[in-house]
């Protein structure tokens, strides 16, 4: 049977520009309340804890009179189901031009342009299906050990998808950018604490740092003065071509990693720096490999990328950002991603209708999402539920309209993503919808997003829309932003949100917020934005408020730069020591670890302290399994033994009931609803590297998650409060007790 996953419904998705000028700072309005259908499934967002906005420079949504009211769409199976919407609409018209010339597709002549894509394959045939790509003059960039990255014309995509194996086909999706002449240093080098590093010697000298951005123009006039002199480089082409080291072939597509690169040499300015420019998932884990192989110690992400998982930090998917994150702190690289620009662009929640047409409801009278699009803007929006990654049964569909009625007084469908999940192997809970601006020829206008309930097994707990476009989403949540590889759980790595240089105690209204969908902090830590550049010109943000560089993309490199100074400083350090180092000495902000700030603001201490502080944190705990004890009520936790343990934080929760209070708080943060015993780790004697704990008087028949923690601070007393790491993958197990 063919499988109906289909990703995509996008025409040609570029990356999308988050401009330097008001888009990022000035668009970020009061939420909206307008338009026509049935009621919310969130509840009354909070007020927003950040500065008013001193203007509006163009429409909101909640200017929006119009009502709006959809109508049902028949939703018929597509010509080939393995094809996403947009791959579909390019095969079907290449048919209509040539056909193969025999049922294999082979030898068919083609004649228009290749269209970038990902096989996903099941993985015993990822062999077979390369040797058709090849054997019909494919030119194939990446193999994984599930997923193939290929440009293929468009008249072979239907032939190709219907391979065996072939458990769907993508349109790749690029990363999104997370930016909103005499020397010049951000603000933030005083504001981080880095200058009196440079005082003390700390310049980020010996130390490899690696940059992974969209695109580096304007990279080679900056070298000597404002960018090292020299950079080593390895360049992807958005063609079919093989990845060049010569650094003028980055200089492509945005001087985003430029005025990236800028701000981390102001922080780090004797760092060795390695560029990258990748453009499929396959080139990102290849540009990681590379940065490996050449030593690199930090790496500066400040992109961000679909969702590809179920929001726990993993994802089934071997190309997956995550994974490569994952690789990277392996390979001894900390990892410093871009928090994202989310903040007024995500919607969470469940899905609603109370008049049962079919169609979600944001509001009583509203099926609609509504945003404003300037001409030639690129929007892309993906959603995701809760449901099996490979056997999703929940059939929901994503549809993007034009808010301006046509002859027949209808809604214009501008894209949708019809994919059926109907629980095979390939079934996916992710639809993904938008244009590129040029393609559709999109003027200044306003859209809006709907979602659609086919038929589901279960009901999802929740639904997440994230929205790469240029302003607010009319409907919004205050929290849940987090998407891609931001919500990584790798102990190695920062997702890092922002604030303005001129006022570092209230957060930036763009910044996205955690928890995470299953409940973690995030981000991680705060960096500053706006700082100096002279790649981006400054924009005014108040009267004594300028801003040239917004967003959390620079954040992210100010804290790489600070990354680097610690590999410096401490060069024996682990990625998760730096990234722990970073996290003790943030300047708290917000009252403890929360979902706006992460552990504070990003600080180094004085360098005139110890060379080597004391209290470090051991490796996360890893491997945690439970099974039953030997009396009711009983349970044993066992874990990967930690030889720098001092102690082991060993918790537990009743799902049945603690989870539900915790949820319901006013933090909705679950993890605080654990129940904790400290053990000093000399207590533990390990075999075969494992180690035990036993936890009474729990409640019967009733199902917890279990967590242990570790900690190294040899000063820790059971009555301190104690440095503990959260622990590596699983971050904790469910067991039902006996």
């Amino acid at each position: 049977m063919r499988n109906r996953v289909i990703i995509g419904s996008i025409f040609v998705l570029l990356v999308v520009t988050i401009s330097a000028l008001a888009a990022a700072m000035l668009s970020f309005l009061p939420n909206t309340d307008r338009l026509n259908v049935t009621a919310t499934s969130n509840a009354g967002e909070i007020p927003d804890p950040y500065e008013p906005v001193p203007e509006r420079v163009f429409a909101q949504p909640e200017d929006i009179q119009e009502e709006t009211d959809l109508p049902p769409i028949d939703k018929e199976p597509p010509e080939y189901p393995n094809l996403d919407s947009n791959l579909n609409r390019l095969a079907q018209v290449a048919e209509e031009v040539l056909r193969p010339a025999s049922a294999d597709g082979q030898g068919s002549g083609q004649v228009a342009e290749p269209v970038l894509v990902t096989f996903y394959i099941d993985p015993n045939y990822v062999g077979d299906v390369r040797e058709y790509l090849e054997e019909n003059g494919v030119f194939v960039r990446h193999v994984g050990e599930d997923y193939i990255e290929a440009h293929v014309p468009p008249g072979l995509l239907g032939a190709a998808s219907e391979r065996p194996g072939v458990l769907r086909v993508d349109t790749v999706i690029p990363a999104q950018r997370t930016q909103t002449r005499e020397n010049v240093a951000s603000q933030g080098v005083g504001l981080h604490g880095a200058e009196a590093w440079h005082d003390a010697g700390y310049r980020g000298d010996s130390v490899r740092v690696g940059i992974i951005d969209s695109g580096f123009e304007g990279f080679s006039r900056l070298q000597g003065h404002e960018l090292p002199g020299n950079v080593t480089a390895r360049c992807y082409f958005e063609g079919p071509r093989a990845p060049s080291s010569r650094p003028q072939h980055c200089e492509v597509d945005s001087d985003h990693g430029t005025a990236v690169a800028e701000t981390l040499i102001d922080v780090a300015p004797e760092v060795s720096l390695y560029i990258a420019n990748p453009y499929t998932l396959g080139d990102l884990r290849d540009a990681v490999d590379w940065m490996a192989e050449q030593e690199v110690r930090v790496i500066n992400h400040s992109l961000g990328r679909p969702p590809d998982g179920p929001g726990d930090g993993t994802s089934p998917f071997s190309n997956s950002p995550l994974r490569t994150i994952d690789a990277a702190v392996k390979a001894d690289i900390a990892w410093i991603n871009a928090g994202g620009n989310e903040g007024l662009k995500v919607w969470y929640g469940t899905f609603s209708d109370p008049d049962n047409s079919g169609v979600h409801d944001f509001t009583p009278r509203d099926n609609g999402n509504h945003f404003i699009v300037r001409e030639g803007d690129q929007v892309a929006v993906f959603m995701r539920w809760d449901d099996s990654w490979g056997g999703a049964d929940c059939d929901l569909d994503l549809e993007l309209y034009s808010n301006e009625r046509g002859a027949d007084e209808k809604y214009p469908l501008v894209s949708y993503d019809h994919r059926f999940q109907d629980g095979s192997e390939g079934s996916i809970p992710l639809a993904v919808v938008g244009f590129d601006g040029e393609a559709t020829a999109a003027d200044e206008g306003v859209y809006f997003l709907a979602i659609r309930k086919r038929t589901c097994v279960e009901e999802p707990a929740w639904i997440q829309l994230i929205a790469w476009i240029r302003g607010p989403l009319q409907y919004r949540s205050p929290a849940f932003h987090m998407g891609g590889p931001q919500e990584s759980g790798n102990p190695g790595m920062l997702a890092v949100g922002a604030t303005h240089y001129w006022n570092t105690r209230v957060i930036a209204p763009y910044s996205s917020r955690g928890p995470t969908i299953d409940g973690r902090t995030k981000p991680d830590i705060t960096g500053v934005d706006c700082g100096r550049s002279v790649v981006i010109w400054a924009t005014s943000f108040s009267e004594d408020a300028q801003c040239w560089f917004p967003g959390t993309s620079q954040a992210a490199p100010h804290v790489a730069g600070l990354a680097a100074l610690v590999q410096q400083r401490f060069p024996g350090y682990t990625p998760t020591r730096v990234t722990s180092y970073l996290r003790r000495n943030a300047a708290e902000r917000g009252g403890g670890t929360n979902n706006i700030w992460g552990h504070g603001l990003a600080t180094l201490p004085d360098p005139s302290g110890t060379s080597e502080p004391p209290g470090d944190v051991a490796p996360p705990t890893g491997n945690i399994a439970v099974r039953d004890g030997a009396n009711s009520g009983e349970v044993i936790v066992s874990w990967d033994a930690v030889p720098e343990a001092t102690h082991y934080r060993i918790g537990s929760v009743n799902m049945k009931t603690d989870y539900p209070a915790a949820k319901a708080s006013a933090s909705g943060e679950w993890r605080s609803a654990f129940r904790y015993s400290d053990v000093n780790a000399i207590n533990f004697t390990a075999e075969n590297g494992r180690v035990e704990y036993t936890i009474r008087h729990l409640e019967r028949g009733a199902r917890h998650a279990f967590t242990v923690h570790t900690t190294s601070d040899a000063t820790y007393g059971l009555t301190y409060g104690g440095r503990f790491r959260w622990p590596g993958r699983p971050y904790w197990a469910y067991h039902t007790v006996p």
